[in-house]
């Protein structure tokens, strides 16, 4: 969970294993080390998740990819994959994907790979941010880092860290939300649904209901929105699903309409 003096180490540190994004901190062995340098430093602590992809070849070696821009809920919930969580020494969750079929809709995906999606807890950043407390000496404090990437959506931001260094947890209501869609002749809203971070072990049923009647509701993004009436709008997320925002779909109304959700 620790890069080390330069923080030019930090990308060779945190991917030296598919199945952790870094090694604890270890104070005992670390600290005496790093002061002797009698050079103020600070101590890198991963702060995001990741998805890869582990293939076997004929002698058994494995081969590792990792996916930068994949989603979570691209793995969520699909019956050609075979789920069981673990947790690393540094206490962040691992979702492991077991390929048993292959995926018509993913063809970098063969039946014998292997998906593992690592995500940063509350605990794995207050732990390593406690240790960091204790290097004393030239010590300088923690750096939180993440992987830059456009479409990146493993990584915390700077106030769910600091949530979870503060002991609180990174979950959050699940809300929705609604954005002008610049219609002419009917009013338009797309809606995101925002579910937080909290890794739920099972499949939720969400429900949205509007104020008024819809009079048309277009489905679209990764869950299955299904409407329910000209009111109510059924979303299934599915378990461990790990996102934070997802878009559902186009509402077209002859008035401007407000949602809520029913069922968190």
């Amino acid at each position: 969970m620790f890069s080390k003096r330069s923080m030019n180490s930090c990308r060779s540190c945190a991917i030296r294993r598919s199945a952790g994004i870094a090694e604890p901190v270890d104070v005992e062995k670390w600290a005496p080390i790093f002061n002797a340098f009698e050079t103020s430093y600070r101590i890198g602590i991963s702060s995001f998740g990741r998805i890869a992809r582990r293939r076997y070849d004929g002698s058994g070696q494995p081969h590792i990819q990792f996916f930068r821009d994949a989603s979570p809920l691209e793995f969520a919930g699909r019956r050609e994959l075979k789920r069981s969580v673990t947790s690393t020494s540094a206490a962040e969750t691992i979702v492991r994907y077991d390929v048993a079929v292959a995926i018509p809709d993913n063809e970098q995906l063969e039946p014998g790979d292997v998906v593992e999606m690592t995500l940063p807890t509350e605990l794995s950043i207050r732990t390593a941010y406690e240790a960091v407390r204790r290097f004393g000496g030239y010590c300088a404090g923690a750096i939180f880092f993440r992987w830059p990437n456009r479409s990146e959506t493993l990584a915390l931001s700077p106030e769910e860290v600091t949530h979870a260094i503060e002991g609180r947890a990174l979950s959050s209501p699940v809300r929705v939300e609604t954005v002008d869609g610049s219609c002419i002749e009917r009013r338009c809203s797309d809606l995101y649904l925002h579910l937080g971070r909290e890794l739920f072990p099972s499949d939720r049923t969400i429900e949205i209901r509007s104020d008024r009647p819809t009079e048309l509701f277009l489905p679209d993004g990764p869950l299955a929105s299904l409407p329910i009436g000209s009111t109510r709008i059924m979303i299934r997320v599915p378990a461990y699903s790990a996102t934070e925002s997802v878009y559902l779909g186009r509402v077209i109304s002859a008035t401007p309409l407000k949602f809520e959700v029913l069922t968190p």
